[in-house]
């Protein structure tokens, strides 16, 4: 999900649909549970195929290891945003307010073990997710 398509299945895709029109291509990384995108498309920038063009705007995304040093050029890990980002939810359903303490502490709980238990205030999304 977090990862550009793999590269054969673009060059298909990508030849059969310039052979008709010019149609504008790019890799996105991001998902409904954060309603955005870590990365995408900018219309300013070059395409290259398999590649994902460049972060969006309010995402301080890095890739980490697994044991959470950053990755070097080529070494493949986990993209994490590093700070908060505009669109990030607060939590699960209920919130403060919603519910019983007991469903709102389980709810917020379920959160941090969600996004946040691999890299301590962290954003990351487990994979398959």
């Amino acid at each position: 999900m977090y990862s550009p398509q793999r590269t054969s299945r673009i060059h298909n895709r990508y030849d059969l649909l310039s052979y008709f029109c010019y149609v504008p291509w790019t890799a996105l990384s991001g998902g409904t549970d954060i309603c955005s995108l870590f990365g995408g498309m900018c219309s300013a920038l070059p395409v290259y195929r398999g590649e994902i063009q460049c972060r969006m705007l309010g995402m301080a995304v890095e890739t980490f290891t697994h044991d959470g040093r950053n990755c070097q050029a080529g070494e493949a890990g986990e993209l994490v945003c590093v700070r908060p980002f505009p669109c990030m939810p607060i939590g699960f359903w209920p919130l403060p307010g919603f519910g019983t303490d007991e469903s709102v502490k389980a709810a917020a709980e379920r959160f941090r073990l969600s996004y946040f238990a691999e890299y301590k205030d962290m954003w990351c999304t487990p994979p398959g997710s």
